[in-house]
């Protein structure tokens, strides 16, 4: 039965975050109180998974690149890149520095 919640629970996020309507967080953060409540995670657990390092490094990748569209930073570097024309080599060589100095931070 448990297999099925999960099962359920995952058809229904991809079908939100597919509709693009709400917020991801919320969605996910709904998921998880669902799983929760059906007594698929123990409530004790629920929130341990939040401390692992993965997790942060997503959400910090998450809140930069948010951060980046924000600014106008990424609006920048699109017209930037945009200017080079049809040289997909020259493309990909400024993509590839633009991603290299960007995974420093």
């Amino acid at each position: 039965m448990e297999q099925w919640i999960v099962y359920i629970t995952l058809l229904g996020v991809l079908i939100f975050f597919v509709m693009g309507k709400w917020r991801y967080d919320m969605i996910a953060l709904s998921a998880l109180m669902f799983i929760t409540l059906t007594g698929v995670v123990p409530q004790n657990q629920a929130f341990s998974g939040f401390g692992h390092p993965a997790v942060i490094t997503i959400a910090a990748g998450l809140v930069a690149s948010r951060g980046l569209q924000n600014s106008g930073v990424l609006d920048s570097l699109t017209r930037s890149v945009g200017k080079l024309g049809n040289r997909p080599s020259i493309i990909i060589l400024a993509l590839s520095v633009i991603t290299a100095s960007f995974s420093s931070f």
